[in-house]
């Protein structure tokens, strides 16, 4: 909120936190607070947006995900599952520190950038549940493989 207070840039939140009054009462009027967003409504939000802003530690980036599969950029913490999934300059830009100051220069590396929706897309399809099924059936077919030539020896 500090950093779109002080970009002046729109901001949209969407979402219940524990401090999203106190949010809402520093917020400067380029910020707009959704609240709760239903599933499609998320959906609708990603497909329109300029990019999804990832502040908080994601443990497994989920939402950051959503955003990518819909084509949106991320800006995100270098930390957590976000750093795990956005691939820097090809489908968002990550920044090292939870600050301000952080934030506003990855937004300000963000706007000079142009973002393929498409590579964005595929980023996000290399964690695919079908993907990840596959390649974690053909991991536990070689070591199976591996074990029976061992025992058999």
């Amino acid at each position: 909120i500090d950093a779109f207070n002080e970009l002046g840039l729109p901001l949209k939140v969407f979402g219940k936190a524990p401090q999203f009054d106190e949010l809402r009462a520093k917020a400067k009027d380029n910020i707009e607070f959704l609240g709760f967003v239903s599933d499609e409504d998320v959906a609708t939000l990603f497909s329109q947006a300029k990019a999804f802003v990832a502040p908080q530690i994601e443990d497994s980036g989920i939402v950051t995900i959503e955003a990518q599969a819909a084509g949106t950029p991320v800006i995100g913490l270098r930390k957590g599952g976000t750093a795990e999934l956005v691939a820097h300059g090809i489908s968002g830009v990550l920044f090292e520190e939870q600050t301000v100051p952080s934030l506003v220069a990855a937004v300000k590396e963000f706007e000079s950038m142009e973002f393929d929706p498409e590579k964005i897309r595929q980023q996000a399809l290399k964690h695919d549940v079908g993907r990840f099924k596959r390649e974690m059936k053909e991991f536990i077919e070689k070591g199976w493989e591996n074990w029976e030539k061992t025992m058999i020896q």
